[in-house]
C-alpha cells in the first residue's frame, strides 16, 4: 500500500491489484471456492462460471365443484408503515366472482 506520496513498483502494483481483486470476489461470492488470486486466471474462472437456477412452476388450480376460492395479496412498507391488500373470489369453473382491494 502507497502511504504519504511513496513510490511503488510496478510488481508491487500488480500484486496490491491482485490481492484486492481477490478480496472483492471472496466478499462478493462467499458461496465459491477455489477462486484464484491472479487477474488472468480470475477472469478465466468467471468466464467459465454458470450460476445455478433453480425453477418451479406455480399454477392456480380450481376449487373442487360448488367451492370457491379466495386469493390474496398484501404488502407494507416496515412495520406499522403504509400498506395495501386486495383479494379475489372465483367459483369453481374459475369465473370471477367478487374483488376487494
Amino acid at each position: 500500500m502507497i502511504r504519504h506520496g511513496g513510490k511503488m513498483l510496478v510488481q508491487g502494483m500488480m500484486m496490491e491489484i491482485n490481492r484486492n481483486l481477490h478480496y472483492l470476489e471472496i466478499t462478493r461470492y462467499p458461496w465459491l471456492r477455489n477462486i484464484p488470486d491472479s487477474f488472468s486466471l480470475i477472469v478465466k474462472f468467471f468466464e467459465a462460471y454458470t450460476p445455478l437456477i433453480e425453477c418451479k412452476v406455480v399454477k392456480w388450480k380450481l376449487p373442487h365443484e360448488g367451492l370457491y376460492k379466495c386469493n390474496s395479496d398484501g404488502a407494507s412498507k416496515g412495520n406499522l408503515g403504509p400498506s395495501a391488500s386486495a383479494f379475489c373470489i372465483r367459483n369453481d369453473a374459475g369465473e370471477f366472482m367478487f374483488a376487494e382491494a
